[in-house]
């Protein structure tokens, strides 16, 4: 398909013009030939600083490197962090799956196969995240298609970025339940050992 406006070459489904900007219809036509002057103006050069904008300061590591240490180390929390949280609940739900079905045939297999998964998934990171940011900048510019080019960056570094609080949160309750378990087993309110049970419940 082709825009009518431009005349660039699109996919069947595409929504919007990747050149002018220009929204298309369910008929496959152009709503609007009056593009607005700031999405023409955009050239390749600037897209990339607002992509580096969404991503952040490790956008060179996202772009040239394919394997994702941060989520192989944190796994779900790094991908909310992150805000690619589809991704992040999709590795939640198939891992669950898999430790529930494989628990039933071994009792080793759900650590290897929980193993296996998140090397998967931290291999897949960063190509998923690149490709949703890029949609998400999109969306950004066709919001704001009044703004210039240094309020279309503040507003993808507001809205892109690290969510530091989803790294924050899941020490904080660890630290929190430490301390009421130790605290717990210094005034005599529950044993190792009733630990032991609770774990093996």
């Amino acid at each position: 398909m082709k825009c009518t406006n431009c005349g660039a070459n699109l996919k069947d489904d595409a929504s919007y013009c990747i050149r002018c900007g220009s929204k298309i219809n369910s008929d496959g036509i152009s709503i609007s030939n009056n593009v607005n002057k700031n999405r023409k103006s955009l050239n390749n050069y600037d897209l990339d600083n607002l992509l580096k904008a969404y991503v952040g300061n490790n956008y060179n590591k996202f772009i040239y490197s394919s394997f994702s240490i941060l989520y192989f180390l944190l796994g779900p929390i790094y991908g909310f962090a992150r805000r690619m949280y589809s991704f992040s609940i999709i590795h939640i739900i198939v891992n669950s799956i898999v430790i529930y079905i494989s628990s039933k045939i071994d009792q080793t297999l759900p650590i290897v196969l929980s193993f296996i998964l998140l090397i998967i998934f931290s291999l897949n990171f960063k190509k998923q995240y690149i490709n949703t940011a890029k949609v998400r900048v999109n969306k950004i510019i066709d919001n704001n298609l009044d703004s210039d080019i240094v309020m279309l960056q503040n507003k993808c570094g507001k809205k892109g970025g690290l969510n530091i609080l989803f790294v924050i949160l899941p020490i904080l309750i660890i630290i929190i339940s430490v301390i009421v378990i130790v605290f717990l087993i210094i005034n005599g309110k529950i044993s190792i050992s009733q630990l032991y049970n609770l774990k093996n419940m």
